[in-house]
């Protein structure tokens, strides 16, 4: 019984990974209840999941997604059997006694009920009510104890706790659209949204208004997360409850809309911002937070008088009667143009970068250093915008994974990822996902191949490859055995690289690599099964599929240009702001500290922000000088290599040197009975 689903034992290979639909797992439950003669009780403690399946089901009209079915038939295929005539003729007529595996109230509506497939997983801080369930906040993700989940499934130490305080499941999510909640509230609130009980994988944020214990449907991007499951942190320094009662389908048409100019603004101290904000499809535009003295009129003009320098969130929400939207951005304001130059380098990543993209960050950073002391305000911070685009976009040479293995899906353009045709070839038209084998995650998978898949890492760059882990995805180990890696840099001709193939294994696995491949450099990477696992599924004869492949090695340019070796360095700062002008500022964009990567990209929505770890290497200092680049990366894997804010050493401190100079020269002065102490002082 190799198969393991479910925490509480092993379950047949014969199921296929196929326990992921409720019904299955209610066949299977009646099999053990009624066949082998167990009691709920003793299924409940071997089989957690199969139970909590088996007696949550839908009722006999129920939806997937916005599609009404039925439970007569409406799984049945040419392949298997999952629900249907057979479903029907296999339960057992004790089964008419079990009323905990019956089918639940028919469903009137797409909504996706927090009664019926919503889990609290922190008792302490989320209970369920007539409304559904009510979470309390949080002060931060590290304060939530998966309480629930730990009672439920005492034998699992293997899966991470998220620290979420409620899950939601059975949801058909566009991969790329939104989805929405129904809740009410008694005070403000962060929502932390999570594809996966993981920390740190949060793939939305959205500011929750205080909505005074009425209802509101608030919306949010689905992109960055998975179609069947979100998990929920609610996360306030103040005692807020917030009552989720369903998700809720819905498209951009029934959305309201945020004016571009509601984005991340950047201006000086003692400068006045004026910036009209608009929603279209919205009946109300409102404030829910801002910094001490900004204002927003009835027409939508927000007014701000900047007297000191920091960074200030803006938060907004737009609503239609049916649809509710925030929006967070942020305020930054700078005393001078040279620390809002040095603000926006200190967002670099600490690491080796790639010429091409660094080259692109060094021109982008020479043209804001043109302008210190010279332009108006708007074109400084125009040029400052692309500096900070050119941050986001630079790519590194090597990111990786928090298991210090190569982090392929960190840029897109990073690897190619295609399977061969029939005759062997790379077939451009067949591809595959690289950021679903990077994400330790055994419910995603890179797809299911029928040939092997050939990772494309570009003609200006080679991979070296000293060891390799592979994932198998849950319920199908037997499409991940037999697994090799072999290396080319034609595309036709392959070199093994692999002494092992893998094993019918659902965890981890590591395979060795030949120790006289380990200093070989390959632009093309092959993963193809050679000795496949007993095939459990005749209409997919060969089939491999992976959950996880992590590559161990560096990747190198073919020809490194001078201009990749150096990143843009700190300057001194001066003591008053050098601006020209004294005019209002109206809405000149700035950069921010987002993750270079971001998994949402939707300028309506407050996007989610992955936690990233990294480490400062030393970049070398000097006045104005480019300082080398690390040799070392350090981006951490829970965020896939995005860019997080670094602290980089400046290239003089002449504020602190001119006050330590002026005060020596008064105790000279004062020792030698000069009068001028009062005017150096």
């Amino acid at each position: 019984m190799q198969n393991l689903i479910d925490f509480g034992g092993a379950v047949s290979i014969d199921g296929r990974g196929r326990l992921n639909k409720p019904y299955v797992s209610s066949e299977i439950y009646d099999y053990y209840r009624f066949q082998e003669g167990m009691t709920p009780a003793e299924i409940a403690k071997l089989y957690p999941a199969i139970t909590t399946q088996a007696t949550h089901l839908d009722g006999t009209t129920f939806y997937e997604g916005t599609t009404a079915l039925n439970y007569w038939g409406a799984y049945s295929d040419s392949k298997i059997t999952e629900i249907g005539t057979d479903y029907w003729l296999s339960m057992p007529a004790a089964k008419a006694t079990a009323t905990e595996t019956f089918p639940g109230t028919i469903s009137k509506t797409s909504d996706v009920s927090f009664s019926q497939l919503g889990t609290p997983l922190d008792t302490t801080l989320a209970t369920r009510d007539k409304d559904g369930i009510t979470v309390t906040a949080a002060k931060d993700q590290s304060s939530i104890k998966e309480t629930a989940y730990d009672a439920l499934y005492p034998k699992d130490t293997t899966t991470s706790r998220g620290g979420s305080q409620v899950a939601l499941t059975g949801l058909v999510k566009p991969a790329d659209g939104y989805f929405a909640l129904k809740l009410k509230t008694n005070g403000q609130a962060k929502l932390l949204i999570s594809s996966n009980n993981k920390p740190n994988l949060v793939y939305q944020t959205i500011a929750l208004p205080d909505t005074h214990n009425e209802w509101i449907t608030i919306a949010y991007p689905t992109k960055g997360g998975q179609a069947n499951l979100d998990f929920f942190a609610v996360i306030s320094k103040q005692n807020t409850k917030v009552t989720f009662n369903a998700g809720c389908y819905t498209d951009a048409t029934a959305l309201p809309v945020f004016s571009d100019n509601a984005q991340d603004v950047a201006m000086f101290t003692g400068k006045t911002l004026t910036q009209k904000l608009t929603a279209t499809n919205a009946t109300k535009l409102s404030l829910i937070d801002a910094p001490k003295g900004l204002t927003l009129a009835a027409d939508g003009t927000m007014t701000y008088h900047a007297t000191t320098a920091g960074t200030y969130p803006v938060i907004l929400q737009a609503t239609n009667q049916q649809r509710t939207i925030t929006k967070t951005f942020t305020i930054t304001v700078e005393d001078n143009r040279t620390q809002a130059y040095n603000n926006t380098t200190k967002t670099l990543t600490s690491g080796v970068y790639t010429t091409a993209s660094l080259t692109k960050l060094n021109e982008a950073a020479d043209h804001v250093k043109a302008l210190l002391k010279s332009g108006d305000d708007a074109a400084f911070q125009t040029a400052l915008q692309a500096y900070a685009d050119a941050i986001k976009q630079a790519e590194l040479l090597n990111p990786t994974l928090k298991d210090g293995s190569l982090n392929y899906a960190a840029y897109t353009d990073l690897a190619q990822a295609n399977l061969l045709d029939k005759t062997g070839a790379i077939d451009s038209k067949q591809t595959f996902s690289t950021s679903n084998l990077v994400d330790d995650d055994p419910a995603s998978y890179g797809g299911d191949w029928m040939t092997p898949a050939v990772l494309d890492f570009g003609a200006d760059y080679r991979v070296t490859i000293t060891g390799a882990s592979f994932l198998a995805r849950t319920g199908f180990p037997n499409r991940t055995q037999g697994a090799n890696l072999y290396g080319s840099n034609d595309g036709k001709t392959w070199t093994k690289l692999t002494t092992a193939t893998t094993k019918l294994d659902n965890q981890m696995q590591n395979v060795p690599i030949a120790e006289t491949q380990q200093k070989a450099a390959y632009r093309y990477i092959k993963i193809q099964v050679d000795e496949p696992g007993p095939a459990t599924d005749p209409a997919w004869p060969g089939i491999a599929s992976f959950a996880d492949i992590h590559l161990f090695g560096t990747r190198s340019e073919v020809n490194q240009g001078a201009a990749g070796l150096t990143v843009p360095a700190l300057l001194d700062e001066p003591e008053a702001p050098a601006t020209t002008d004294n005019k209002p500022q109206t809405g000149t964009t700035t950069p921010t500290t987002d993750d270079k990567t971001t998994t949402s990209v939707d300028s309506r929505f407050d996007h989610g922000k992955a936690t990233t770890t990294t480490t400062n290497k030393g970049h070398a200092t000097g006045a104005t000088k480019p300082t080398a680049q690390s040799d070392k990366n350090t981006t951490s894997a829970a965020a896939k290599s995005k860019r997080s804010t670094n602290t980089l050493p400046k290239t003089g401190n002449h504020k602190a040197a001119l006050l330590t100079g002026v005060g020596m020269l008064v105790v000279v002065l004062m020792a030698a009975g000069f009068s001028l102490y009062r005017k150096y002082a």
